[in-house]
């Protein structure tokens, strides 16, 4: 299996792997390569064009795509063949295999799919009451980040601290579905029985200042309460 990894609504690279050894380097469309000067940082900058890049390098971006901890191993859980050892993806072939599961919506606009497939162009909002937004809250840690394949809600997001992607249309919580962009970064402040989360993320606040000084648009975080 293969990954097309797609950079807004545009096919930027794929992934190659190896047949023998399994090793996996990301190749960018020589067209859009053409497109930019050379050492451009177009995904990552381990990653310039025109690439491709070295198999340590693809492999690190593509974990770093991934949740981490309990999320990451609820989402291996529900993939058949993907091996976790001592908390990561065994091998890049499984890093890959999440992603084409669970790599529709990525941090930094970046859509990962299997080769050949389009990116979501679509997708619509299902609205939540309080009562389904309090349920996905308890549900997150059998379904991190908010996914379930069932209804084809498929993102990934880094990091090891709880937490959900959720739309705000028309002042009323959404999720998205089949592809349609969330808007928010939800997270609890809940403490889950044997969780080796301690309440809310201690590094958020001063992230949100440094991005704001940055005049990074977006860059904003406020507490919500029940039914808010």
């Amino acid at each position: 299996m293969e990954l097309d990894l797609w950079l807004g609504h545009k096919l930027v690279a794929r992934t190659v792997t190896a047949a023998r050894g399994g090793r996996v380097r990301i190749h960018y469309d020589e067209a859009v390569s053409a497109e930019h000067p050379a050492e451009t940082p177009l995904l990552s900058c381990s990653l310039p064009t025109p690439g491709p890049g070295e198999p340590a390098k693809s492999r690190a971006f593509l974990e770093g795509l991934l949740p981490e901890g309990s999320a990451l191993a609820a989402a291996a859980a529900q993939v058949r063949g993907v091996r976790l050892v001592n908390g990561s993806p065994e091998a890049a072939a499984d890093t890959v295999a999440l992603l084409a599961e669970f790599g529709r919506e990525c941090a930094g606009a970046i859509v990962a799919v299997p080769a050949g497939h389009e990116a979501p162009s679509s997708g619509h909002f299902e609205p939540l009451d309080g009562e389904a937004l309090a349920s996905l809250v308890r549900e997150l840690p059998q379904r991190p980040l908010g996914t379930e394949l069932g209804r084809d809600i498929r993102m990934s997001l880094a990091g090891a601290q709880q937490k959900f992607l959720l739309a705000r249309v028309e002042g009323r919580w959404c999720e998205p579905i089949g592809g349609a962009p969330s808007t928010h970064i939800l997270k609890p402040t809940t403490v889950w029985p044997h969780s080796a989360e301690r309440g809310p993320d201690p590094g958020s606040r001063p992230r949100l200042r440094a991005h704001r000084r940055c005049c990074l648009d977006g860059a904003d975080g406020r507490r919500y309460g029940p039914g808010r």
